[in-house]
């Protein structure tokens, strides 16, 4: 089985990604985070100590970036585990040269 759902063991964003997968038939693990695992808790180097990144890393990072456009502000100052979440999904390859190519995004 290839296909894996990692979330949090709540219904949230994965919930609907459930039901597809449930309705189109098809199998994949389903792999549930406990709260006392997020947020991430130790950073070293810019990375976390967590082995992987899940989808909700990135929709995070791109709420956040969403939210720092509309409200010209950085909400993450204040949070050094997110600071370095977001700088380490900027510096992911492909993504890095993504954002090194679009074109800026305004309100």
């Amino acid at each position: 089985m290839d296909r894996k759902l990692t979330y949090f063991h709540l219904n949230g964003y994965a919930e609907s990604i459930r039901y597809m997968l449930h309705y189109a038939g098809l199998e994949f693990q389903d792999i549930r985070l406990e709260r006392a695992s997020w947020p991430i808790k130790e950073i070293k180097d810019g990375k976390s100590t967590q082995h992987f990144l899940t989808w909700a890393d990135f929709v995070l990072v791109g709420i956040i970036e969403t939210a720092n456009l509309f409200l010209n502000a950085q909400v993450e100052k204040k949070y050094p585990s997110i600071v370095a979440l977001i700088n380490h999904i900027r510096s992911l390859p492909g993504v890095k040269e993504y954002i090194a190519t679009r074109k800026p995004y305004s309100v």
